[in-house]
């Protein structure tokens, strides 16, 4: 059975499934800065969340805080392409592409248990997702480390490309106006 994984990874070539090669030491650590890399994506992703929030609300659209973070990208899309407010669409459009299968790696992270395995000498994650109905062949997403690292500091960046365009569209935007 060869089932790829989005990372390019394919299932059978993990060495075990549990702990191949891993001290019980290495085996601990690995989960644990698992665990870590998952949470400071997740922290990256809520922080996004509030940028974008943020440009739908300096576009002139009116949109809950606990709206779902999908429809908070569709509702700031769909301004920008009505040309609304000061937000420069030709900037954060590119941002909120390279965001999105982020978001959807954020949704799995979330939902999923972690255990660990050695994939071609590399320790990576193995996530189970919970709220998922399994694969019939029992294929997993598996991330290595390094990937979650690569993920976490993609999406730095991206935020800070949001933080910043929402400055921009506060400069842009002038003062508000005052009440009354």
């Amino acid at each position: 059975m060869v089932h790829e994984i989005s990372n390019g990874i394919a299932e059978e070539k993990l060495m075990n499934f549990m702990t191949t090669g891993l001290t019980p030491a290495d085996q601990v650590l690995t989960i644990e800065l698992a665990h870590l890399w998952r949470s400071k994506i997740v922290d990256k992703c809520a922080d996004a969340e509030r940028q974008v929030l943020r440009l739908v609300k300096l576009a002139g659209g009116d949109l809950s805080s606990k709206a779902l973070l999908s429809q908070k990208i569709d509702r700031l899309t769909k301004l920008m392409e009505a040309n609304c407010g000061p937000v420069r669409a030709t900037k954060v459009r590119p941002l909120l592409d390279r965001f999105q299968p982020i978001a959807l790696l954020r949704s799995e992270l979330v939902h999923s248990t972690l255990s660990m395995a050695q994939v071609e000498g590399e320790r990576a994650a193995i996530l189970r997702n919970s709220a998922m109905e399994q694969p019939a062949d029992g294929s997993r997403e598996i991330l290595t480390l390094a990937r979650l690292r690569e993920t976490h500091r993609e999406l730095s960046q991206i935020v800070n490309g949001l933080r910043q365009e929402a400055r921009i569209a506060e400069e842009r935007a002038g003062p508000p106006l005052s009440r009354g």
